[in-house]
């Protein structure tokens, strides 16, 4: 079992809310110099809560400085043996 990072659900707001804001701010820091990017990845099976954790991890995200795609399973003849 994994043993949770916040103690209640007021401490995991405040330390969504700080990591939010670095999150903004170093896009802001990237975006302007045009030279660096960050690929953030979000894996795992249907229904396992993805949706919900990129809705909180990209709330303080300017979208206009994204790109989103979205990558299927590979299919069972284009797997390498």
């Amino acid at each position: 079992m994994v043993k949770p990072f916040c103690t209640s659900k007021k401490r995991y707001k405040e330390v969504l809310g700080e990591h939010i804001k670095e999150l903004s701010s170093l896009q802001r820091l990237h975006y302007a110099s045009n030279r660096y990017a960050l690929l953030l990845i979000f894996q795992g099976m249907d229904a396992a809560g993805k949706d919900g954790a990129i809705q909180h991890v990209m709330s303080g995200v300017d979208p206009k400085g994204c790109e989103v795609l979205q990558f299927q399973a590979a299919e069972r003849g284009r797997i390498a043996a």
